[in-house]
């Protein structure tokens, strides 16, 4: 599949997930990319953010789950696995995140 379907589709659960370290940024670039989120308080436009990100995918019609692309939840740990060994897009992530977490993350996104 190609490269940015799966990306599209763990965004939401990602950019939730950093969330109590990146509201700042999220907040600051919310209405670059949605004006209308410019009139939200500061401190509510970075979960407004991502929920206009999943809406626009959703208008999009961008799948919305891995479970609509035929991968079963019996993947999901080694996909978790697997993202642990991407420690150069680890490391630049703002929240330390561990296996458990990365489970987390494909099990919101199933």
């Amino acid at each position: 599949m190609p490269h940015g379907l799966p990306n599209a589709l763990v965004l939401a659960p990602v950019l939730r997930f950093n969330l109590p370290k990146a509201a700042g940024v999220y907040a600051e670039i919310a209405p670059d990319a949605f004006p209308e989120l410019s009139s939200i308080e500061s401190f509510k436009r970075g979960e407004a953010f991502v929920e206009a990100l999943v809406k626009l995918g959703q208008e999009l019609k961008v799948p919305q789950s891995l479970r609509e692309l035929q991968i079963p939840r019996t993947a999901l740990p080694l996909l978790a696995e697997d993202a642990m060994k991407q420690t150069r897009l680890l490391t630049n992530n703002p929240r330390e995140i561990t296996q458990e977490d990365a489970l987390a993350i494909y099990e919101e996104a199933s």
